[in-house]
């Protein structure tokens, strides 16, 4: 996933990722070859999620979570610059993560399926902000 996430990110011409908290290794190989060396052109921070918190709190855009509880829809404008925070594919985002979001959308199942994919729902997510 993260590999993919990180070639998505690339593709849409995303800043860089954040990588808050615990996580799989970026350079680790099954990841790099993931990223079809889109790990050479974006920007990667490791952080925990105090320093994540704080990094919020001063963000000039919108702080945009995913969340299956919430009401609003995932197709809208963003202000920029705009910082999408994924939760884990288990878990989803934390109490203190979701608090720290400007906004906390949905993005509609109307299948089966309780959710998407992590590196899915942040291709989504980021191609929200590109689309013409």
């Amino acid at each position: 996933n993260l590999g993919t996430i990180i070639r998505t990110a690339d593709a849409a011409g995303a800043a860089g990722v954040i990588l808050v908290g615990q996580s799989c290794d970026p350079w680790g190989p099954d990841c790099v070859r993931a990223t079809m060396g889109s790990i050479f052109g974006v920007s990667l921070v490791k952080m925990n999620l105090e320093a994540f918190l704080a990094l919020c709190r001063n963000w000039p855009g919108d702080i945009v979570g995913t969340h299956l509880r919430a009401v609003e829809g995932y197709r809208r404008s963003y202000k920029s610059p705009t910082l999408f925070v994924m939760g884990s594919e288990g878990e989803g985002l934390s109490e203190a993560a979701a608090a720290a979001c400007s906004k906390l959308v949905r993005i509609p199942m109307t299948g089966g399926a309780e959710s998407l994919n992590v590196a899915t729902a942040t291709a989504l997510m980021l191609y929200e902000t590109v689309k013409a």
